[in-house]
This record gives structure tokens, C-alpha cells and sequence, in this order.
């Protein structure tokens, strides 16, 4: 298209500024939803999980015998949740010489108060496994992660610090490891600060370690926690799943109120825990928004055939004037082109505030870690382009056809 062409596409679509901008307007508003709505499916369908090695990692969950059978590792089929026992993590799981995982790791969170001398703040933090941040592939930015020296009874207590935490209570000392901090009635002495952004799924502002906080002769409050694995390379989760259904039933009983029970572990992979997390909001969201783009599509073609009818003369008397039915046919998609363009621009922009939402909104922030939040990236972006060029094409096929069928005599 010429800038000669551009022009007389411009001038036809202002000269008719009410159906230009309702439009528009109308289309942005059915793009940003889409946009959005994609954008949280590939946040957790799509985009690859956001820990080294992430589609090889498991989460191990109980289950318990119904009418005879085990119910499915699912929420809903689970003790607690689907987390583990921690006798079970701690007595069989870190132990078993399993052939197919290479690493067997666990964590759960709790809350203390940090204490340093005027009021007490209250923070969400994480317990995880001394091998923890190593499977995940994320290293401390200060100082050094859990070791397993400092998974063990009757050691010093030690902890690990978000980079929120050090920065925002803790004034951001430099001399900071190995400073003793008190959280609740307990002091720990500061190993490691981790990378700014990495909270772990739940906020978590620091970290201890399992064995010291969840061992029974500690009077925990916390006796379960998720257990992830991670999968050797030529290992599949079939054959994990065949291993833990062959631990010896006995090594598997949890304690309840009501009595002790048998349980047994199965694995599924790591994403569905996050997908199961949010798949009916997600799946709700998606077909709403499908209804919303449609209507959106709908009032477009139905606005773009009425300005084709009122434009019939003017059409046929171009035609008559030697203009062609092919350059009217471009011109047309051209016009129907420009409106698809801006309308995607304007819903881009839409689709970032929509997100932006979304993002801030705390309990779909504590549904997944960082890494798999809402955001507007390439992909995304990618979509609303291949939408926007399968809009024009089909808001387009209306006139065109109908210019095509126009009698030009008459």
C-alpha cells in the first residue's frame, strides 16, 4: 500500500468518525480480554516452569484406601492437602534408594514474628530440605544456602533471608551474615540472602531448615510438608510411581485423631500442581472472555456490513470510473486493516492494565512462584498479532463479497 492509499484510508474512515471509533473501541475491548485470557493460560499451561530442570520435577502426595482403592493424588482424594507426613519425607523418602529420582527434597511454610527490639513484625516464612534451593537451581546472593550440617538436631539454628527482608527491616547491612536475628522465641543466625524476587511460591521473607524445625521432638506445629522429586533423565514418572507403590505399607502410616491409617505416595508432575491450583478459575476466565471477543467480532461485522450497504453507490460509482473491483477490494481490507490494527494496539494496552490486576491480586499471587506470573511477553504479543490478521481477514470476507455481487448498472 502507498502513503497515496494510506491517506484515502484515513480520510474514508474519519469521514464516518462515529463508526470508526465505536469500532475500535468495541474491537480493543474483545482483544485486551483476549490477550489476557491467554496470557494467564500460558503462565501455567504453556510457559516452562520456572526451576532448573522443571519439567523433570515430581510432587509426592499421599493417598488413602477408598472402598478398597486409593483415591487419585489430587486435591480433594488427599490427607492434608496431598502432603506428605513429615515421618514419612524424613524416615522413607530422603532415605529409600530410589533408581529413578536423583533428589528428593521437601518444604511447607509457617508464620513467626521478627523481633528486634520494637514492634514485632509479623512474616510468612518457608521450611524446606537442606537440598532445597540446589534442585530449584537458585543460589543465595550473599553468603551460602542450607547444608546438611544444618538439617540436623541439635545444631546451631540458622536461617536463610529474603532480599525484601534484609533490605526493607533489617537496614540492608552489609555485615549481615552472621548476625543472629529472632524470629518468635527462637534466635538464628543469618547464612545466606537470597536474590531479590525469589519468594518461593508463598512470600516467604526467610527459610530454616526441616530437620531442627518439624522433628517431632521439637513439638511442631507443622507435621506435613510438599515433597518435590526430580526425575533422572531416562526415568519416567510411570516407573517412579511403580516404586512407590512398591514401599513396604507398613513404613506408611500416618497418624490421625481418629486412629493411625495406611497411606500410600504417588507422584504427578510438578506443573499440575499449579495448574489443579487455578484450573477452574483459568478455564471460567477463558470462556468468558471467548464470549466477550465473539460478541466484540460480531458488533464489528455487523457495523462494517451496514457501512458497506450505505457505501454501495459510492462503491459502484468508483467502479464505473474505471477504479477496478481489485483496488476497491484492497482498499477495502485496507480500511478494515487500519481499524484491526489500532484496535489491537489499543487492546495491548488494555490487556497490560487488565494484567497488571490480575498480577497484584494476593491469593492468585500465592498460587504459583515467580516466575509464572501474569505477564504480556512475546508470546503473548505474538497472539494478538496472528488475531488481529485473522480479524481482519474475516471482517473483511463481508464487504468484499458484497462489493463483488454489487450490480453496477443498477
Amino acid at each position: 500500500m502507498t502513503m497515496r492509499e494510506l491517506k484515502q484510508v484515513l480520510r474514508a474512515l474519519l469521514a464516518q468518525p462515529g463508526f470508526f471509533f465505536a469500532a475500535v473501541a468495541s474491537l480493543a475491548l474483545g482483544l485486551g480480554a483476549g490477550i489476557s485470557a491467554f496470557s494467564v493460560i500460558d503462565a501455567v499451561r504453556l510457559r516452562a516452569l520456572p526451576f532448573h530442570d522443571g519439567d523433570r520435577l515430581v510432587v509426592v502426595g499421599e493417598t488413602t484406601p477408598e472402598n478398597g482403592r486409593a483415591t487419585a493424588g489430587r486435591a480433594g482424594g488427599c490427607i492434608g492437602g496431598c502432603d506428605v507426613a513429615y515421618e514419612t519425607f524424613a524416615n522413607v523418602l530422603k532415605t529409600y534408594p530410589f533408581r529413578t529420582v536423583d533428589v528428593v527434597a521437601g518444604y511447607t511454610s509457617g508464620a513467626k514474628a521478627l523481633n528486634q527490639g520494637g514492634e514485632p513484625i509479623l512474616l510468612t516464612g518457608g521450611v524446606v530440605s537442606h537440598n532445597l534451593f540446589g534442585m530449584l537451581g537458585v543460589a543465595p546472593m550473599l553468603g551460602r544456602a542450607f547444608a546438611a550440617e544444618d538439617d540436623r538436631l541439635g545444631t546451631a539454628l540458622v536461617t536463610v533471608i529474603s532480599a525484601d527482608l534484609w533490605t526493607n527491616y533489617l537496614g540492608k547491612s552489609a555485615d549481615i551474615i552472621g548476625q543472629t536475628i529472632k524470629l518468635s522465641d527462637s534466635r538464628y543466625v543469618v547464612i545466606g540472602v537470597m536474590p531479590p524476587g525469589f519468594e518461593h511460591e508463598v512470600g516467604s521473607q526467610f527459610w530454616l531448615p526441616s530437620v531442627p524445625t518439624l522433628d517431632p521432638s521439637t513439638r511442631p506445629s507443622i507435621r506435613s510438608l510438599t515433597v518435590v522429586a526430580r526425575l533422572k533423565p531416562e526415568a519416567t514418572l510411570a516407573q517412579f510411581n511403580s516404586e512407590l507403590g512398591a514401599l513396604d505399607p507398613s513404613l506408611l502410616v500416618k497418624a490421625l485423631p481418629t486412629g493411625s491409617v495406611t497411606t500410600r505416595l504417588e507422584a504427578i508432575p510438578l506443573r499440575e500442581r499449579y495448574v489443579a491450583s487455578t484450573q477452574s478459575n483459568d478455564l471460567i476466565f477463558a470462556a468468558v472472555v471467548g464470549c466477550v471477543l465473539l460478541i466484540a467480532v460480531t458488533n464489528l461485522a455487523n457495523l462494517i456490513l451496514v457501512r458497506t450497504l450505505h457505501r454501495q453507490r459510492e462503491l459502484a460509482i468508483q467502479a464505473a470510473l474505471g477504479a477496478g473491483t481489485g483496488r476497491i477490494t484492497r482498499r477495502l481490507v485496507a480500511e478494515h486493516l487500519v481499524v484491526v490494527v489500532i484496535a489491537t494496539v489499543a487492546g495491548i494496552g488494555l490487556a497490560k492494565l487488565i494484567l497488571g490486576v490480575l498480577r497484584n491480586v494476593a491469593i492468585l499471587q500465592s498460587l504459583r512462584p515467580a516466575g509464572m506470573e501474569y505477564r504480556l511477553d512475546g508470546p503473548a504479543v505474538g497472539f494478538a498479532a496472528a488475531l488481529a490478521v485473522l480479524l481482519a481477514v474475516i471482517l473483511s470476507l463481508v464487504p468484499v463479497r458484497l462489493m463483488r455481487r454489487t450490480d453496477i448498472q443498477s
